[in-house]
């Protein structure tokens, strides 16, 4: 093989590992922007849950004052 035909070779080599670092550079920012998206959906989500069980803590609190007021506890 001569050295043109190494060279060759391994500029042909270069382009495809540089291609492949590229794609694998878009899949990793398209992942990390799904990743960012997702965590923010979910940071949603857990407030509303807090706010939910928020308020169902009180509903319990107020059903037990209930409670104890018709049973002659208080």
């Amino acid at each position: 093989m001569s050295i043109d035909e190494r060279l060759a070779e391994l500029t042909e080599r270069n382009e495809f590992l540089v291609r492949s670092l590229e794609l694998l550079a878009r899949t990793h920012a398209d992942f990390e922007k799904r990743f960012e998206e997702h965590a923010q959906r979910t940071d949603q989500r857990l407030a509303q849950l807090m706010d939910s069980m928020s308020s169902l803590a009180n509903i319990v609190a107020s059903h037990e004052q209930r409670l104890d007021d018709l049973e002659g506890r208080r």
